[in-house]
């Protein structure tokens, strides 16, 4: 894990702001120009494994050609000896789980959901129009900027992480046959069955359940109980 005040590439290390399986996201700020940005670090361990290191690269490739509002885009690639890293923006506000799971629990009203997930919604359609399927959305991988939201709401939500993304017109060897990968309940049946014929319905289905949650203000199913989310998915 880096420290504030280490230096990777053009970018100093200010503090950490979360950590996922794949590695660690801090505040970074550009030393020459001054311009805090957010930055995924991929951990030096998991550097070491040439197909996670073409994962992660893949990853910043797409987010760096999806040019839309509501998707949180890459502005820099870092890659040094020990550390390859995705440059964003810093964005002012929380992820949707936050909301859904502490600050706001229970259903939300028609007008908010649409308020939040409308934008979501052309963010897919855009991405799945030039053959990107997200293949992980959840609530978590949804952000709400509440800087850029002039009217003072909920913020404007932005889709990130796509880690798990795959143009579904290349499907990309990427993915060994029979990977289940993905979160639980999130995932379509073709996803939890570990297919590799990507499609947009994987995405389409974790967005319905998403608003199921928001409407619901609860899931279908619990997501750690396995058994019920295979009972779920087979029944």
């Amino acid at each position: 894990m880096l420290d504030a005040g280490d230096v990777i590439d053009r970018y100093e290390i200010i503090s950490p702001i979360a950590a996922g399986g794949m590695g660690v996201v801090y505040r970074g700020r550009h030393r020459f120009l001054g311009q805090e940005v957010a930055i995924k670090v991929l951990s030096a361990q998991l550097s070491l494994d040439e197909r996670l290191r073409e994962r992660f690269a893949q990853e910043a490739y797409i987010q760096g050609q999806l040019g839309h509002p509501n998707i949180l885009a890459a502005r820099d690639f870092i890659t040094t000896d020990r550390y390859l890293g995705i440059v964003m923006p810093l964005v002012n506000g929380p992820s949707l789980e936050q909301l859904v799971a502490v600050e706001r629990q229970g259903p939300w009203p028609l007008e908010e959901v649409l308020r939040v997930m409308l934008p979501v919604l052309d963010a897919l359609a855009y991405a799945h129009a030039r053959g990107v399927v997200h293949r992980d959305l959840k609530p978590a991988n949804i952000l709400l900027d509440l800087a850029a939201d002039a009217a003072g709401g909920l913020g404007v939500p932005l889709v990130m992480d796509f880690g798990l993304a795959r143009v579904a017109e290349t499907q990309s060897g990427l993915t060994r046959a029979g990977t289940v990968m993905g979160t639980t309940p999130y995932m379509s049946p073709e996803q939890f069955a570990g297919s590799r014929e990507v499609a947009p319905s994987w995405d389409v289905f974790a967005i319905g359940m998403v608003l199921w949650r928001m409407l619901a203000g609860r899931l279908p199913v619990e997501p750690d109980n396995m058994l019920a989310c295979t009972a779920m998915y087979s029944g």
